[in-house]
């Protein structure tokens, strides 16, 4: 029979001091929560909670730059001692300069992600739910959610907060204020221990961890004549659709706020210089070498998550019935009813089903993951009859 486990202390395994703990052992018995969860709880977290963080490391280079070009200025200040001198009036507008740009960014990374990835969260109003040893499950008023805990990515308690989040990317995630729970005390120990077992990490553009085949259990078991789907799911399969139109749109603009940033860089640098030879040239090497990097980082995730029929965005398992859906990849699961989706899209090689309004949070299922064109149609035709007509995109493909 197994020892009980405490969950204010570390565990520690059998055999092997130096194996790492999992998140399922520091649950002794099941934590319970309800509550409703807002849009603006996970508007808040998204930023203060830390599980993010390229947001703190973007937050702290900005005041490293404004403390640094300030430090400039007076520099020339004490110089120059005097106000109207040339040389302080072009290292204050190189100042002003820089820290727009990099301000400029600052601000438009936290619009994003406080007007578009928050939306994409899909536990919002009335929830409740459980954490065992094993996985996380959520229920909403349209849907069940469950991960296992085993693939639980990073974890932050702040601000009274509990978030988490099983996917690399840090696309979607958790928020649970603590007063949410039964046993508040448990929850915030488990917490504490969570934070530093799997303490938030850099996102990924791709999540490899759901290049695997997912082999759950249904939440729900599926109706005789349910549609049933598996496979991948590639990169390609969505294009014309507002889904692919929406990330397309993300990505111009987070671009264009980067170039931003950059264009800040560089004036600063030619106001300083008088020109464009001495630092700003050293200032463009830099920048196309940070460039460089950020792109060759991005092309090596991609590349391993593609295969001799292209990129893969997930690989993925479920069904269709007259009830409702499952579905599921390698690090988690999604149960509901039709009333989950508000509008659906269908071309020629995928289905797209959209949660909330926002066109860039949609439910993949590609045409080649039915295992023959019967199944694909019955699944438009169960679709069209369960959505009304009038939520139907029309696609561009």
């Amino acid at each position: 029979m197994n020892e009980p486990v405490n969950p204010y202390a570390a565990p520690i395994a059998d055999g092997d001091s130096d194996s790492q703990p999992s998140p399922g052992d520091y649950i002794v018995e099941r934590l319970e929560f309800e509550g409703v969860l807002t849009l603006r709880d996970y508007q808040d977290a998204i930023i203060s909670s830390g599980l993010r963080k390229d947001t703190r490391r973007l937050f702290r280079i900005v005041v490293f730059i404004a403390a640094m070009s300030t430090l400039v200025t007076l520099l020339s200040l004490f110089r120059a001692n005097s106000l109207s001198d040339p040389g302080f009036l072009r290292s204050l507008l190189a100042q002003f300069v820089l820290l727009s740009g990099f301000i400029f960014h600052l601000l438009f990374h936290h619009w994003q992600l406080r007007e578009v990835l928050a939306k994409c969260q899909s536990a919002v109003g009335p929830i409740k739910g459980y954490i065992d040893s094993s996985s996380f499950t959520i229920q909403s008023e349209h849907s069940t959610e469950r991960h296992p805990l085993e693939h639980l990515v990073a974890s932050s308690c702040k601000n009274d907060q509990w978030s988490f989040t099983f996917t690399k990317t840090y696309a979607f995630f958790y928020v649970l204020p603590f007063e949410f729970f039964s046993n508040e005390r448990d929850a915030r120990h488990i917490a504490d221990h969570w934070q530093q077992l799997r303490p938030p990490g850099m996102n990924s553009v791709v999540d490899l961890a759901q290049q695997e085949m997912p082999n759950l259990d249904f939440i729900r078991q599926p109706a005789a004549d349910a549609v049933h789907y598996e496979g991948p799911v590639y990169k390609g399969d969505e294009s014309g659709t507002a889904f692919s139109a929406a990330a397309k749109s993300f990505f111009r603009r987070t671009m264009l706020s980067v170039s931003v940033m950059g264009l800040g860089f560089l004036g600063s640098l030619a106001i300083l210089n008088s020109g464009l030879g001495g630092y700003l040239g050293w200032g463009l090497l830099y920048l196309a070498v940070a460039v460089l990097f950020g792109f060759l980082r991005i092309w090596k995730e991609r590349r391993k998550a593609s295969n001799s029929e292209g990129e893969v965005y997930w690989q993925s398992r479920g069904y269709l019935d007259n009830d409702g859906f499952e579905t599921m990849t390698a690090t988690g699961q999604r149960c509901g009813t039709w009333d989950s989706y508000r509008r659906y899209e269908i071309n020629d090689a995928v289905i797209v089903l959209y949660p909330t309004d926002i066109d860039i949070f949609g439910g993949l299922i590609a045409r080649t993951q039915f295992s023959d064109d019967e199944s694909w149609h019955t699944a438009i035709q169960l679709i069209a009859t369960k959505l009304p007509s009038n939520s139907q995109y029309r696609s561009n493909r």
